[in-house]
């Protein structure tokens, strides 16, 4: 019943982002329409030396990997590896209210998926993450991506895996309507 009662909201909540917002990609509503760079601060996540095991030594800060992007849930999952202080010392860190986006990937289909953070944490290379700025609300910036995955995707590069560099990423073009709009759409934040 849970399952079904999420899948629910789900598709309530995407008609309604649609019924205010448009259809993304095709700009109906002849929104704004900017780089992602100018959403928030851009950060590519890294690893912190393997060859100093004191760097994961202890639970300090979780460490995010891409597993940790549910396909069909807003937030990220609980890390299994985790950075110890001196770790996190050469880790890239976001706050709660980011959006982890994967841009490395084996398939195109993992591409763009997302979700937002509800807590501080720090993340692989693998990922992209957007710090939005006060002009964004972050849950309407998950349903912006949600709703727009296959949009990201054509962004990536065709090698062997899939790409999405941080300078590519940046470039996206997406729709940027009004903030108070963007607040009224996300009736909740699981953060504050």
């Amino acid at each position: 019943q849970r399952k079904e009662s999420i899948r629910l909201l789900d598709e309530f909540l995407k008609s309604t982002f649609l019924e205010i917002f448009g259809e993304c990609t095709k700009n109906e509503k002849n929104w704004d329409k900017i780089e992602l760079k100018y959403f928030g601060g851009i950060i590519t996540g890294n690893t912190p030396p393997r060859n100093n095991d004191e760097n994961y030594s202890s639970n300090f800060i979780e460490w995010i990997k891409t597993d940790n992007i549910p396909a069909d849930e807003t937030y990220i999952t609980e890390a299994v590896e985790y950075l110890s202080e001196t770790g996190s010392r050469y880790a890239r860190t976001v706050e709660a209210g980011a959006l982890l986006v994967a841009c490395i990937a084996g398939s195109i289909q993992s591409v763009g998926r997302a979700a937002l953070t509800n807590r501080k944490v720090s993340f692989n290379q693998q990922i992209n993450a957007i710090q939005p700025n006060e002009e964004i609300e972050p849950l309407y910036l998950y349903w912006l991506f949600k709703i727009s995955r296959k949009y990201i995707q054509d962004s990536a590069s065709n090698g062997m895996k899939k790409i999405l560099t941080k300078g590519d990423f940046e470039k996206i073009k997406m729709i940027k309507p009004p903030i108070a709009l963007q607040t009224q759409f996300a009736p909740y934040r699981d953060w504050e």
